[in-house]
């Protein structure tokens, strides 16, 4: 199995989606030239999230963005690890649509590629809005783990469910209304430097 993550501090924890690691033997984490072995710490019971540990942050980890949210229209840019690879040098701004949010569940017109589960829902400011879980058809119903080729509606965890998790497991996380983008920074560069590929052994 593989998916992706992303760190939230800079002691090692990484966040993806617990279908990504449930029953591995093996949990590895890549990115930015640096490959290494992790542990699933804690999974939660209500959403498709998990909380793993590595023995190190290798890249920058995500801001939770603090603005309020508007269900509709607003761009966001979220891409599975190996498909960053190549968007990074694009000036790509997004590549999907928050629609809706329900609850602890965004809804979104998406382009996800294989691996995209677990991957950072990213604003225009590259503040993290949401991580992808699942694909879903007509009306968001018959969900399924995102391989998914093409646009279409994909569902993610909410910033808020995904903090409330890291706080009942005792994890600090920086959140922030400000711009998270660098003036020469485009926002696929950004994505590509925050998302790190999850690989599961059974």
């Amino acid at each position: 199995m593989q998916g992706s993550g992303f760190w939230v501090d800079d002691a090692g924890d990484l966040v993806t989606a617990r279908h990504v690691v449930d029953g591995c033997g093996l949990v590895v984490i890549s990115g930015q030239g640096m490959s290494q072995t992790a542990k699933v710490v804690a999974v939660s019971n209500t959403d498709d999230v998990a909380l793993i540990h590595a023995p190190h942050t290798s890249t920058m980890a995500v801001v939770f963005s603090e603005d309020v949210a508007n269900d509709e229209g607003v761009p966001v840019l979220a891409a599975s690890f190996e498909a960053l690879k190549t968007l990074k040098s694009s000036s790509i701004f997004s590549n999907g649509m928050l629609q809706a949010q329900d609850g602890g569940t965004l809804q979104l017109t998406l382009q996800a590629e294989q691996g995209a589960s677990g991957a950072p829902v990213l604003d225009r400011k590259g503040l993290m809005q949401g991580m992808l879980i699942r694909k879903a058809q007509a009306q968001y119903a018959m969900l399924g783990p995102i391989p998914m080729g093409g646009t279409g509606y994909v569902q993610a965890v909410s910033r808020d469910h995904i903090g409330a998790f890291l706080k009942a497991n005792g994890v600090t996380f920086s959140a922030s209304g400000q711009p998270q983008l660098s003036p020469s920074q485009n926002l696929a560069a950004r994505a590509a430097s925050l998302t790190q590929g999850v690989f599961c052994w059974k």
